[in-house]
């Protein structure tokens, strides 16, 4: 970090900004943003994700990179984080996969319009289609070689993400199912491993 602050004059780490939290595989971590600012407008986010035990840091992974004239939010001492959706996200895959379930679906797999409908029956975007047909794609019939590892809570945006993994021939491919805390809900379900170290606005 030290080179990229003092590459420039006037060029400084201003603060840090706890992104969001949670729980993995691995174990506890938190996503920070260290926060370079210089003389112009544009704020640097540094994101790092960390893994922790009680008050010992265990290890730091750099996540990327964004610039914005905004300062990256923090999450809000006080206010409830509300339901967090942990409680209901396995019955809720459950249901994701009975609405996969159909014999003749995979045969219409890129039938995006098939997809949609079963994303607006489950109470999702229309967006998530294309991560319903990965998730058949993927599948292996009986969706019993995917699970959840891990979930991150953000207030920026107000979401518990899940991390959904599929693994088939030995690849692992990343899912995310979001549950709105807004809403009280799911409300998408997106391709890749969506978390506050590759998303610009948390």
């Amino acid at each position: 970090m030290k080179k990229w602050v003092t590459d420039k004059p006037y060029q400084y780490i201003s603060d840090l900004t706890l992104l969001g939290y949670g729980r993995d595989t691995q174990g506890d971590f938190l996503y920070l943003s260290a926060n370079r600012y210089q003389d112009t407008p544009t704020i640097w986010s540094y994101r790092y994700r960390i893994y922790y035990q009680g008050d010992r840091l265990l290890s730091s992974y750099y996540a990327g990179r964004f610039e914005d004239t905004v300062q990256p939010q923090f999450i809000a001492p006080k206010v409830g984080l509300g339901t967090p959706g942990n409680a209901t996200a396995v019955n809720f895959l459950t249901q994701i996969k009975n609405g996969l379930s159909r014999a003749d679906l995979y045969e219409k797999i890129n039938d995006r319009s098939l997809f949609v409908g079963i994303a607006r029956q489950l109470g999702l975007d229309d967006a998530s289609a294309a991560g319903l047909q990965e998730y058949l794609r993927r599948s292996n019939g009986k969706f019993n070689n995917s699970a959840i590892t891990g979930y991150t809570i953000t207030d920026a945006p107000r979401v518990t993400r899940f991390s959904l993994v599929v693994k088939k021939a030995g690849t692992r491919y990343p899912l995310t199912l979001s549950f709105d805390r807004n809403k009280s809900k799911f409300t998408q379900l997106r391709m890749g491993n969506v978390n506050p170290g590759n998303q610009k606005n948390g």
